[in-house]
């Protein structure tokens, strides 16, 4: 279960330094859904220019996550490397080929969209 929505990081957000443990903090962005502006993460870094790349990042991860499964973004989220090595083990059979049928390949790929539409 997640908050649902695409989520951006919101200029509306306030952001101010911060005192934690006796340490000057930089800066802090938010990230929230776009329809609702439920707050669902909160970024922090060094600068303020920081802590918002941190949370586009956080935005992008999770929105790109949605758009491949928005039943459940965590298995896309959690099975990327599978998925990156499956492919990238094709492209290396596939090289100085016409296009073959690898058994080991189409096993490794199946098994990574699997993992994603799990």
């Amino acid at each position: 279960m997640y908050t649902k929505g695409w989520w951006e990081v919101t200029d509306s957000a306030y952001t101010r330094c911060t005192t934690y443990r006796g340490k000057q903090t930089g800066g802090r962005a938010f990230v929230t859904t776009s329809d609702t502006l439920d707050l669902v993460a909160e970024a922090q870094g060094d600068t303020q220019e920081e802590a918002e790349a941190n949370a586009k990042l956080i935005a992008a991860a999770v929105n790109a996550c949605i758009k491949v499964n928005p039943d459940n973004p965590m298995a896309v989220a959690e099975s990327i490397t599978e998925l990156y090595e499956a492919l990238k083990l094709y492209q290396e059979h596939q090289k100085g080929t016409r296009g073959h049928y690898c058994g080991e390949c189409a096993e490794a790929i199946h098994k990574a969209i699997a993992a994603v539409e799990e």
